[in-house]
C-alpha cells in the first residue's frame, strides 16, 4: 500500500512540473510578446531633461524603447520623474502611484538634489586653497592703482590752470585792442564799403565770443578741479566742456585774424587819408588776435591731459571699487559654502535613509518587483582639478555608497554610471554651466541599465521567424523568412531567407493616379504600394518574395495579380498560382512597387490586357520585368546570392502569432493522463487490498 501512495505521488509531482513549466514552454516557443509594467521614479534625470532645459525621454525613454526591440510590450505613462525632487519629495508621492503594484520593472534616480540643494555650484572655485587671498591681492593692486592715477590727474588739472588763465588775459587784451579800432573807424562807417563793414561787424562779434568762452572756461576749471575729489566722473564732464569752449574762443580768434586782414587790405590800398594811429591799432588787433589764438591751443591741449588723466583715474577707482566688492563677495560666499558643505555629509546619510524608506514602500506594495537604482555620474567636470579632489568626487562617492548599499539591503540592483561618463564628457556633458546629460548621455545611462536589466528580460526569440502583423502606412523592420500579414487586408508576403538584417518595410495603399490607369480592369481584392529600404551595402538586393493576395470575385472572373509598370505606364498582369477553393493567388516577385488584384472586365480582344512573358524556367515561375521602382528608390539589379541560414531574429514590431504546432499541447494532454491515473490507482488500488 506504501509503495502504491509513493508510485501515485510521484506521478503527481511530474505532473505538477509539467503543467507548472509547460505554459513557460508554450510562450517562449511561440516568441508571444510580454507586457512589461515599467515605472520610473526620481528627479530631473528620471523625467529627461537635458543639458539644453529642455524634456527629452530620457533614459526611461531609452530603457523603454530597448525592452520593445526585445519584444516585450510597455505599458506607457509610467514615468514619475519630476525635475527637482528629492527623496522626501519621491516619499511623498509614492502613495500616489497605483503602478507600483502591478510594475514588473522600477528605476530610480534620487539623490543629487538633496545633496545640491543650496550649494551654489558656480563658486566652487573658492574652496581652492589661496584662491580668496588671491582675489584680495587683486584688489589692493587695483587700490594702489587708483591711487597713483588720482594724484597725476590731479597734477594734471593744476598743470592746466596757467595756460588757461594765460588764454583768458589774451583774450582780454584782443578785445581791448579791437576796442581802440572801433572807436576810431566807428565816426567813419558811412563811407566805407560794405565788404569793410562786414569784417568789422564779424570782429566785433568774435571777439565778444572768445572773451565769453575764455570766462566760461576758467569757471569750469575751478569747477572739474573741486568736484574730482568725491565725483571724478563728473569732473570729467567738466573738462570736456572745457575743452569744447576753449576751442570755440580759438576759432573766434582765428576768424578775427582772417577779418581784421580785410580792414588792412583796404587801409593800404584806399585813397583816403588813414591816420597812422588807425594802422597802428589794426595792425595791434591782428597781434593781439594771432597771441591769443595760440593761448588758446595751449590751454586745450593742457585741458585734454587733465582729461585723459582724470579718465584713466575714474577708471582706476572704479577698478578698485569693483575687486573690493568681489572680495567682499567672495568672502561671503565662502562663509555660505564651508556652511552648506558642512552639512553635506548629514545630507548624504539622509538620502541614504529615505532611500531605504523608498525600497521599503515599493516592496511592501510589490515583493516581486524588480528595482533598479541608479548611481550617480560626475556631473561637474569642469570644475579645477583641486574641487575635483577636495570636494566632487569625494560626495559623489559619499552619495553612491549610501544609495548601493540601501539598495543592495532591500535586493534592489545598483546601478553605476561612473566609468560610463568618464571621458567622455565633452559629448555626455556638452553644457560646462548645467549638469544634465545630452541624448546621448542618456542613451549611455541606458544601456548601463540594460546590462542588468537584460539579465531577467533577454531578447524574446522566435523558434521560427513566425509571422508578423503590421499596420498599412506603419515603417516596421522585418526579417529573413518572416510571413508578413497587412492588418485591414487579405494580403501576406513571404520574405527571403537571405534578406539582409536591418531592412525595413512600408505598406500603402496605391497612388490614386496609377489606379485611374487600370482601363478594362475592375479592382477586386487589395491594392497595395510597397516599399522596401535596405540597409547600406545592399541598396540593390533582389530576392525571391512570395505575395499571396485574396480577392472577392466570381469564378466568371479572369483574376490576376498585377503591378504597375511605370515604363509601359499600364498594369501587367503576373499570372500568378489561383487558389479558387482559398480565393487567393500567389506570385513569386523580385522588386516591389503597386500591386493588386484585378478581374478583367469588358476587355477588347483586339488589345487584350499586358501580362509579362513566362520564362522557360523549371519552376515555371514568371519573370519579373526589371523597371526602377520609383517608390522605393531601389534599383532592381543583381543583389546577394547568400543562402546562409539566418539568425532568429526579436519580433521588434507588430504583434507575432501564437504558434499552434508544437508539442506543448501534447505535454499537457500526457500531464493530463498521468494525473488521472494516479488519482484512479489512489481510489481503486486501496479496495482491492481490503477485498
Amino acid at each position: 500500500m506504501q509503495k502504491v501512495i509513493k508510485q501515485s505521488r510521484a506521478l503527481l509531482l511530474m505532473l505538477a512540473f509539467l503543467l507548472a513549466f509547460a505554459p513557460m514552454s508554450a510562450l517562449a516557443g511561440s516568441g508571444e510578446k510580454q507586457t512589461v509594467n515599467y515605472v520610473s521614479l526620481g528627479d530631473s534625470l528620471a523625467a529627461g531633461m537635458l543639458h539644453d532645459r529642455s524634456i527629452s525621454p530620457g533614459f526611461a525613454g531609452e530603457v523603454e524603447s530597448e525592452l520593445k526591440l526585445r519584444g516585450y510590450d510597455i505599458k506607457p505613462g509610467n514615468n514619475y520623474g519630476v525635475p527637482g525632487f528629492t527623496s522626501h519629495n519621491v516619499i511623498a508621492g509614492l502613495l500616489g502611484i497605483k503602478e507600483l503594484e502591478s510594475a514588473d520593472i522600477i528605476t530610480i534616480s534620487v539623490g543629487a538634489n538633496d545633496v545640491l540643494m543650496g550649494l551654489d555650484v558656480a563658486n566652487l572655485d573658492l574652496l581652492i586653497p589661496g584662491k580668496l587671498d588671491g582675489l584680495k591681492n587683486a584688489a589692493n593692486d587695483a587700490a594702489t592703482t587708483a591711487t597713483l592715477t588720482t594724484g597725476s590727474a590731479m597734477t594734471s588739472i593744476d598743470v592746466a590752470e596757467e595756460p588757461v588763465n594765460t588764454a583768458k588775459l589774451a583774450v582780454v587784451e584782443g578785445q581791448e585792442a579791437v576796442n581802440v579800432v572801433k572807436n576810431a573807424i566807428d565816426l567813419n562807417m558811412a563811407i566805407l564799403p560794405p565788404e569793410v563793414k562786414l569784417a568789422l561787424v564779424t570782429i566785433y562779434d568774435d571777439i565778444e565770443e572768445a572773451s565769453n568762452r575764455v570766462e566760461k572756461a576758467n569757471d569750469e576749471l575751478i569747477s572739474a578741479k573741486e568736484m574730482f575729489a568725491t565725483n571724478p566722473i563728473t569732473a570729467a564732464t567738466e573738462l570736456e566742456t572745457l575743452e569744447n569752449d576753449l576751442s570755440a574762443a580759438k576759432q573766434k580768434l582765428e576768424s578775427v585774424v582772417t577779418n581784421i586782414g580785410i580792414i588792412e587790405t583796404f587801409i593800404a590800398e584806399s585813397s583816403l587819408p588813414i591816420p597812422l594811429e588807425l594802422k597802428a591799432a589794426v595792425l595791434n588787433v591782428k597781434e593781439k588776435a594771432i597771441q591769443a589764438a595760440l593761448d588758446a591751443g595751449n590751454a586745450v591741449e593742457a585741458v585734454q591731459n587733465a582729461k585723459e588723466a582724470v579718465n584713466l583715474a575714474t577708471e582706476a577707482q572704479i577698478a578698485a571699487k569693483t575687486a573690493g566688492e568681489k572680495v567682499a563677495t567672495a568672502a561671503a560666499k565662502a562663509m555660505e559654502l564651508t556652511q552648506v558643505i558642512a552639512k553635506i555629509p548629514d545630507k548624504i546619510q539622509e538620502v541614504g535613509v529615505n532611500m531605504s524608506t523608498i525600497l521599503g514602500t515599493i516592496k511592501a506594495a510589490n515583493p516581486n518587483v524588480k528595482i533598479y537604482v541608479m548611481g550617480y555620474y560626475n556631473a561637474l567636470p569642469y570644475l579645477p582639478p583641486e574641487v575635483q579632489q577636495t570636494f566632487t568626487l569625494q560626495f559623489l562617492d559619499g552619495l553612491n555608497k549610501v544609495i548601493e548599499d540601501a539598495s543592495n539591503h532591500f535586493d534592489a540592483t545598483f546601478i553605476s554610471t561612473f566609468d560610463a561618463f568618464e571621458g567622455n564628457y565633452e559629448v555626455y556633458l556638452p553644457n560646462p554651466k548645467d549638469i544634465h546629460p545630452s541624448l546621448d548621455g542618456y542613451k549611455a545611462i541606458a544601456n548601463e541599465f540594460m546590462k542588468e536589466i537584460g539579465e531577467s528580460y533577454p531578447v524574446i526569440v522566435s523558434e521560427e521567424p513566425g509571422e508578423v502583423i503590421i499596420d498599412l502606412n506603419e515603417k516596421v523592420d522585418v526579417y529573413a523568412g518572416q510571413k508578413v500579414l497587412i492588418n485591414d487586408t487579405d494580403v501576406s508576403l513571404l520574405l527571403p531567407k537571405d534578406l539582409p538584417e536591418g531592412t525595413t518595410l512600408t505598406v500603402t495603399l496605391a497612388d490614386k493616379d496609377a489606379l485611374a490607369k487600370a482601363k478594362g480592369l475592375k479592382d477586386v481584392g487589395d491594392v497595395l504600394n510597397f516599399t522596401f529600404e535596405f540597409p547600406e551595402g545592399f541598396e540593390k538586393y533582389e530576392g525571391k518574395f512570395t505575395l499571396v493576395m485574396g480577392y472577392d470575385a466570381d469564378e466568371s472572373f479572369d483574376v490576376d495579380i498585377y503591378y504597375f509598370d511605370e515604363e509601359k505606364d499600364a498594369w501587367v498582369a503576373k499570372e500568378g498560382k489561383v487558389n479558387k477553393e482559398a480565393k487567393e493567388i500567389s506570385v513569386d516577385v523580385k522588386h516591389f512597387s503597386n500591386y493588386g488584384v484585378f478581374a478583367q472586365i469588358d476587355v477588347d480582344k483586339e488589345k487584350p490586357p499586358v501580362t509579362e512573358k513566362p520564362d522557360d524556367d523549371d519552376d515555371k515561375t514568371p519573370p519579373v520585368v526589371k523597371t526602377p521602382d520609383k517608390n522605393s528608390g531601389k534599383d532592381p539589379t543583381k543583389g546577394s546570392d547568400s543562402t546562409k541560414k539566418p539568425t532568429p531574429k526579436p519580433t521588434k514590431e507588430g504583434s507575432k502569432l501564437p504558434k499552434t504546432a508544437t508539442n506543448n499541447f501534447s505535454l499537457l494532454l500526457f500531464g493530463t493522463i498521468l494525473l488521472v491515473t494516479g488519482v484512479a490507482t489512489l481510489v481503486i488500488r486501496p479496495k482491492k487490498v481490503l477485498s
